[in-house]
């Protein structure tokens, strides 16, 4: 009695155990344990961090990137999975039975009916099973499984491809806001010595204490410009960090710019488009669903067929009786066996429901069709408007180049004429504030050009099917 409660509480264990799901992180501290980045690529102690570092590491430890490889796995088995339907079906059963019967008041009972009956009886066999047609459904769920497979590479080089872009807008967004913080900086250095220089002029009575004013006033704009860059700096940063799957957050002080690419525009937007259609992996997902769709459409055909399957197996009963009150006490036997046949099923009529699959599964193929229209028409419009976007700030960058020369060049000669008294403190307000506005623009525009090459990298996924 011991040992049964004993066991029946293992049991009962052991399923309790199985039936709750493992426990996720709920504290900060758990998720920096449980969160385990790849050691590949390390962060740690570097000085100086690349564009192309930086997308290294998000291939190698952003959790999106991660799941659409466990993703393909998955899919992958599900199409080892389907495979086994063309293989033979082998499997063992047993039976183990006892019958106790009494019986009272009996006169005269008929054949087989004893006052007491106690029967023991084992089947035992070992059977095959192999389905040989099924209007063509197995073939066809191999084929379902496989597109599947495919599917689920393309959605991994698609999340790839997104990732790519994410990491290098949001380098882009970090180099700008140090640069604009950088410019901020050299506003403020500009503000403080003209406001020393305005103090001393007002102690010797040269100006009023309007013109100190002004330049403490513009000081702190410039100090409040500078912190608000360092703020979207931060925030760049961390949206980097994200991506890189960084539990800390942390990333080297200093970003290093790539070099400069070639003219991207030097290359039509029609070979542009030639190349995408040929490489974009969310096109070439949207065109194996449609397949999927295709195959789903055969395959609610098959239920217009016969199923028909081969068996065969071998069998052992044993049978072990004893009767009272009987001409015989006991009875029994030990009887091996063989069998095998064929069995067909056709179901001939179930309520149309037949029919309506097949026209359910023909209106799925239609809206696949017409996701890859759509899904086309997005790459079209994506690369036309990554390389209108990466002509037009090349264009702004060598504008606003010239633009800063002349109004660096601007800025100096009015605070030379300001410093000799030619010129109005308004207007010296005016040529500094176009200056910053001006080297602001120009730092924008750089970015924006990076920016936009990496939207056409993207756009035709001219990395993605490399790296």
């Amino acid at each position: 009695m011991g040992m049964r409660c004993i066991v029946s509480l293992f049991l009962l264990l052991t399923a309790a155990g199985c039936l709750t799901p493992p426990e996720t992180p709920a504290t900060l501290e758990e998720f920096r344990r449980a969160y385990r980045p790849s050691p590949a690529v390390s962060l740690q102690g570097k000085k100086v961090l690349t564009l192309e570092e930086a997308q290294k590491a998000v291939l190698l430890n952003n959790p999106t990137y991660r799941a659409a490889y466990d993703a393909i796995r998955a899919a992958r088995f599900n199409y080892y999975s389907a495979w086994s339907a063309a293989l033979p079906e082998l499997s063992v059963q047993t039976d183990v039975e006892r019958s106790l019967k009494r019986g009272y008041d009996l006169k005269h009972p008929p054949a087989g009916i004893f006052h007491r009956a106690d029967r023991f009886t084992t089947t035992t066999a070992l059977q095959a099973t192999w389905l040989l047609f099924d209007g063509m459904e197995r073939e066809l769920n191999i084929l379902v499984a496989r597109q599947d497979l495919r599917s689920s590479r393309a959605a991994k080089q698609n999340v790839k491809r997104l990732l790519l872009r994410a990491a290098a807008y949001a380098f882009y967004d970090i180099i700008l806001a140090a640069e604009e913080k950088r410019i901020h900086l050299a506003d403020f250095d500009f503000q403080r010595a003209a406001l020393r220089q305005a103090e001393v002029r007002f102690a010797n009575g040269h100006v009023s204490k309007a013109a100190v004013l002004n330049f403490q006033i513009l000081a702190v704009k410039a100090q409040s410009a500078v912190q608000d860059a360092a703020y979207r700096e931060t925030v760049a940063r961390n949206a980097l960090a994200a991506l890189l799957g960084s539990i800390h957050g942390e990333l080297p002080p200093r970003l290093e710019l790539p070099p400069a690419e070639p003219d991207r525009e030097e290359t039509s937007a029609e070979r542009l488009l030639e190349y995408a259609i040929a490489h974009r992996p969310d096109l070439k997902q949207s065109k194996l669903r449609f397949e999927t769709a295709y195959y789903n459409r055969m395959k609610s055909y098959a239920d217009f067929f016969p199923t028909i399957r081969l068996s065969g197996g071998f069998g052992f009963d044993t049978y072990a009786a004893k009767y009272g009150k009987a001409a015989y006490s006991r009875s029994y036997y030990a009887q091996p066996g063989f069998f095998y046949g064929i069995s067909g099923e056709w179901n001939i009529f179930r309520g149309f429901q037949n029919w309506n699959l097949s026209a359910k599964w023909k209106a799925l193929e239609e809206m696949a069709r017409q996701e890859v229209n759509t899904v086309f028409l997005e790459v079209v419009t994506e690369v036309r408007d990554a390389w209108a976007n990466c002509r037009n700030n090349r264009r702004q960058v060598q504008l606003f180049q010239e633009i800063a020369r002349s109004v660096q060049e601007q800025r100096d000669l009015v605070y030379s004429e300001y410093q000799n008294g030619r010129e109005t403190i308004t207007r010296l307000n005016e040529a500094q504030s176009e200056l910053v506005s001006a080297h602001s623009r120009l730092a924008a525009a750089q970015a924006a050009l990076r920016k936009a090459q990496a939207q056409l990298d993207a756009a035709v996924n001219s990395r993605g099917s490399s790296q």
